[in-house]
C-alpha cells in the first residue's frame, strides 16, 4: 500500500525513511551503512487507514566470524563424480543457538577504452553435499542456510562448491566474495519453510508446508541478519 506509514526504531534507526517503489509495490529503508548493532532491539510498526496495526520486534544477531576462505579449482566432486570448484569456509561460532546463510559472488575490474575502471560483479550459486546446509532464498539471491546445533561453539567449516567455473588466472582483478550472514531465529525460519513451501507446491504427495510469520496483526516477517564479507583474489 502506498500510504502506508512504516517506523523501525532501535539503534542507528530511529530517523529511517522508507521509500515507496511502483514497480514492485515495496517499501525500501534508507539506511545508513553499517547501521547494524550487535544485539540491537529492533521494532517494526506499520499502519494502514484499512487495517489494524501490524508490529514485530527482533533482536540484531552478532556479526559472524569468518576464520579463513579457501579456494581450490576442481577441488570437490559433485553426487555424480563432476570435478567443480571448490569454496571451503570455516566460521567461529559462538555458544547458543545461531544461524547461518552463506552466499557468494565474483567481483570483476577492467579498463575500458578510456582507461576508465569498470567494476562488475556476479552472483555464484553455491551448491553442497554437507547435509546441514540446505537451499533458500535469501535476500532473492540463492544461498545455503542452517543452525548451528550440529557445531555449537566450535569452529566449522562449510564445504561448499559452485557449478560455474571460477576465472582462477584470468584477471588479477577477480575478486571473490563470500558472505555469511547471521540470521534471526525468525528470518531463518521464514527462509527455511518458504524454500519448503515451494519444493512442496504442486507435489500431491508432500505434506503441506505452513511459511513462519512473526507479525502481530497481520502476515508476513521481520527478520534480521548480520553479514560479514570475505574478500580474496582468484
Amino acid at each position: 500500500f502506498p500510504d502506508a506509514s512504516i517506523q523501525l526504531s532501535g539503534p542507528n534507526v530511529d530517523d529511517a525513511v522508507f521509500a515507496y517503489t511502483p514497480d514492485d509495490g515495496r517499501h525500501y529503508p534508507l539506511l545508513d551503512e553499517d547501521w547494524a548493532v550487535d544485539e540491537g532491539e529492533y521494532n517494526l510498526e506499520v499502519q494502514q487507514s484499512d487495517y489494524p496495526g501490524a508490529s514485530a520486534r527482533q533482536r540484531m544477531p552478532k556479526a559472524p566470524s569468518i576464520l579463513e576462505v579457501t579456494v581450490e579449482e576442481d577441488g570437490a566432486l559433485s553426487e555424480d563424480g563432476t570435478r567443480l570448484d571448490e569454496i571451503v569456509i570455516e566460521i567461529q561460532d559462538e555458544p547458543g543457538a545461531h544461524y547461518y546463510a552463506l552466499q557468494a559472488e565474483v567481483e570483476e575490474r577492467y579498463l575500458d577504452g578510456n582507461n576508465d575502471t569498470i567494476v562488475g560483479s556476479y552472483s555464484i550459486w553455491l551448491d553442497t553435499n554437507d547435509p546441514i546446509l540446505t537451499y533458500a532464498e535469501v535476500n532473492r539471491r540463492g544461498a545455503l542456510v542452517c543452525s548451528d546445533g550440529a557445531f555449537d561453539g566450535t569452529t566449522y567449516r562449510f564445504a561448499t562448491f559452485t557449478w560455474e567455473s571460477l576465472p582462477f588466472g584470468e584477471s588479477s582483478n577477480s575478486l571473490l566474495k563470500v558472505r555469511v550472514t547471521s540470521l534471526s531465529r525468525d528470518a531463518f525460519l521464514y527462509y527455511r519453510s518458504l524454500a519448503q513451501y515451494r519444493e512442496a507446491d504442486g507435489n500431491p504427495f508432500a505434506e503441506p508446508v505452513t511459511v513462519h510469520s512473526n507479525i502481530e496483526n497481520g502476515y508476513g516477517i521481520f527478520g534480521l541478519g548480520h553479514t560479514t564479507v570475505f574478500k580474496g583474489e582468484l
